[in-house]
């Protein structure tokens, strides 16, 4: 959960990892139990072996965390003096992504925004798109039936995505072209 000191489900008895395989690369290749001991460590000492956290070696822990589909421990690090100290526009969409998946929406909202203008302005726009489209799902999962103001809104995120980057990256616009399709089968019309 958002807020905790220590990240959840972490044993006390875990062995560590060998310190020569704390490179940002080695971090983000180790296993599930490893990456949460560690998580843990960073959130309580900010430390990784005993041995202060570069902001390297945190973005690859929050990135192994990622894919580790551990977002609790990720929620943990991303609100740690380790991660503050970071800086990092990367570490802070690993975050917001967790927060995401934790159900977090408003706390990732302004965290992204933030990040619009940053290096990690792609990920933080689809992010946003994100955010929209699990506003429209939970509609569909509370009340029966999604606003169509709320999935144009996650379309609308999804193509300023796409269209104003150069590089028109295609992944924003098929999560676009998804939520077009959703639309159409769900009878969807412009209010």
């Amino acid at each position: 959960p958002v807020g905790t000191s220590r990240a959840p489900g972490i044993s006390a008895s875990l062995k560590p990892t060998v310190a020569a395989g704390l490179a940002p690369s080695a971090i983000a290749r180790l296993d599930r139990q490893e990456l949460a001991r560690l998580a843990d460590e960073a959130v309580r000492a900010g430390t990784l072996e005993r041995t202060a956290a570069t902001p390297e070696q945190v973005i690859a822990l929050a990135s192994g965390l990622r894919g580790q589909r551990l977002f609790g421990e990720l929620c943990a690090l991303g609100q740690s003096e380790a991660a503050q100290k970071s800086q990092s526009p990367t570490l802070g969409c690993l975050y917001a992504q967790a927060l995401i998946e934790s159900g977090e929406l408003a706390a990732a909202t302004p965290l992204l925004r933030g990040l619009v203008n940053s290096s990690a302005e792609l990920e933080a726009k689809g992010l946003l798109g994100r955010i929209e489209k699990q506003r429209y799902v939970n509609q569909m999962l509370t009340e029966g039936k999604g606003q169509s103001s709320q999935l144009r809104k996650a379309i609308d995120a999804y193509l300023e995505a796409y269209e104003g980057n150069a590089q028109k990256p295609f992944w924003h616009a098929i999560n676009a072209l998804a939520l077009l399709e959703l639309g159409k089968r769900k009878k969807v019309r412009d209010d």
